[in-house]
This record gives structure tokens, sequence and C-alpha cells, in this order.
């Protein structure tokens, strides 16, 4: 096991690797870090050979004043540690980037399983979600990040249906931990740089087998997200988890693991 930093354009890439076998990257949501995937990190590495590491500007890896574009830090943060092709597990903003590395660096992919996915070109449309992220945004700005952290965790841990009462509590506290910890870093300066055209018009060309897994209890955007990945990606499967908003993974942990490691292995 390591756990360590690597230099990459201009900064130092916090990552961890564990186990042996075909290598699979874990890319972290971004309102959060790495340590989302704590109940992941043994029964994957079990397996395989499971790379997780926190994004530029998250987590441990600070965002400087240089311009980057996430899909080539992963590109050669990958390099770094000798990994030719991978199979990408990624959440929310981490789904955009792993279907911007899937259009950018195609022979590097094996499969992509992609939980409740971002995509570059979508325009969001959930008016209520709206609101509670311009009010997020209000507290941010205000320097209150313990009430920007909770509206943050409310939007996407509990959901638009769920109280906070009505859900696990210490799987609910380590998603807040991680989002406070993310509202009180630095902001970085340095441009990011994304893929042109987005992803969402050029969806056809992504080759690799793909799994999309939705939480029930997610908002609206993402399961209209996932639509426009199941009729556009050639070799999809979706599955849908019951009680369950955008993290599944730290939700129903058991359920989610058996779930990637069947697909991985297929």
């Amino acid at each position: 096991m390591t756990y360590q930093f690597t230099e990459i354009n201009g900064t130092n890439i916090h990552y961890e690797m564990r186990g042996e076998g075909t290598a699979v990257v874990l890319i972290h949501a971004g309102i959060v870090n790495l340590n989302m995937w704590e109940p992941q990190m043994v029964p994957f590495a079990q397996q395989h050979r499971v790379l997780r590491y926190d994004l530029r500007g998250w987590g441990e890896t600070v965002r400087p004043d240089v311009d980057f574009s996430h899909h080539g830090d992963l590109h050669d943060l990958l390099q770094k540690v000798g990994i030719e092709k991978a199979s990408l597990v990624a959440v929310s903003y981490g789904g955009k980037i792993a279907l911007d590395f899937a259009l950018t660096y195609p022979q590097m992919v094996e499969k992509l399983v992609l939980v409740g996915p971002a995509l570059g070109g979508y325009e969001w449309t959930d008016e209520e979600t709206e609101k509670k992220d311009e009010a997020m945004e209000a507290a941010y700005d205000r320097g209150n990040r313990a009430a920007s952290a909770e509206l943050e965790t409310q939007i996407w841990f509990d959901g638009p249906r769920r109280l906070p009462t009505q859900v696990n509590q210490v799987a609910r506290q380590q998603i807040y931990d991680m989002v406070l910890h993310t509202h009180l870093l630095p902001e970085g300066l340095g441009e990011q740089i994304d893929i042109d055209p987005p992803a969402i018009g050029r969806l056809a060309e992504i080759a690799a087998p793909t799994l999309i897994i939705i939480g029930a209890e997610d908002v609206s955007d993402i399961h209209t997200i996932a639509g426009i990945l199941q009729k556009n990606i050639p070799n999809l499967q979706q599955e849908t988890m019951a009680d369950t908003a955008h993290f599944p993974s730290i939700e129903k942990p058991a359920d989610f693991n058996e779930l990637v490691l069947s697909f991985l292995e297929e």
C-alpha cells in the first residue's frame, strides 16, 4: 500500500494505492474527497489494483495558479504509477471527468462505472435544487461554511424527498464532514480546461462497457442525465438503487460493492 503525493503539472496529487491485479481507479464527487471511498478500498483491493486520489483543488491536492484539466491530471497520474489501462468508477462530478477521460484517452479505459454522473455540456433544469444551491452559495459567501455544508449535504446526501432525520446519521455525518472540509479549502486561480466539444454530443464514441448506477432518491437532473447516457452510449446497462440518493457507495456499501465488482468481473 502507498499513500503519498506525486508532482503533476505544478501541484502534488494526493493518492493511495492498494492491491494487485487489474487496475481500478476511484474518482470522488465534487463536494467531498478521496475519503468517500473508504467502504470500497478493502473489498476492491482483494481483487484489483485500486487507486483513489484527491482531485486538484480537493482534499489534500492543492489547486495552484496554473491552467489544467482534470482528465489530463488523471492521465499523468496513471503514467506516474505505471497503469496503462484501468476501469474507472466515478461519482457525480467525477463521472464527468471519467467521461472526458474516456473520450480523450479511449485506449486507457477498460470499463466505466458512473454513479449519479454529471455530464459536460448538460444544462441543469431542476428549479428546486437550484434554489437550495443558491441558498448554499449565499451562506458560503457570508462565510458561514457550516451552514453552506449543511445545505450541500441536504441537496446531495438527503435528496429532494427525504428529511435529514430520515437517513443514516453516521453516513450523513461522514459526508457532511467532507463537504465542510471542501468548503474550507482555498480557491485556486488556475483555469480548468474542458474538452471541446463537450461530452454530451460525443457519447456514441464511448466504446468501453459502461454501468450507470443511480440512487432512486437523487435529484431529477441526475435521472435525466442517466437517460441521456442510456440513449447514446452503445454498450451500457443501468441499475437503480432504492433508498439512496447521490452516494449509494456510502449509504449501501455492501450492495454497491457487490454490484460494481460483479460488473468488473463480467
